[in-house]
């Protein structure tokens, strides 16, 4: 997982497949890290992630409550594609703010 800054937000990216448990515990484990750094503006780059599972879902949703919580927030990178259709299906876009790319999170 590549994580840089931009501006006052952290830009989480971590790449293929998310529906293998052991990157969605490692998604969890560096938003962790993340929050407990004091950082509360997290953009998770989900461009190549074309399929994600459940726990990361959970995952996204518990962090951005936790983001939330502090003045800040999660926000999902992604040009449109399966895994995206399927958060916006389940209406997490009326939770998580979702973009295109990060040139739109300005």
């Amino acid at each position: 997982m590549q994580v840089r800054r931009r501006r006052d937000f952290c830009i989480l990216r971590p790449g293929g497949d998310l529906a293998v448990f052991n990157v969605a515990e490692k998604l969890y484990q560096n938003l962790e890290i993340l929050r407990d750094e004091g950082h509360n503006r997290i953009c998770v780059d989900l461009n190549n992630a074309p399929i994600i599972d459940s726990s990361v879902i959970g995952t996204l949703v518990r962090f951005h409550q936790d983001f939330k919580k502090q003045s800040g927030e999660l926000i999902i990178i992604s040009e449109p594609n399966r895994a995206v259709e399927a958060m916006i299906a389940m209406q997490l876009g009326k939770v998580i703010r979702f973009v295109n790319s990060e040139a739109d999170l300005y």
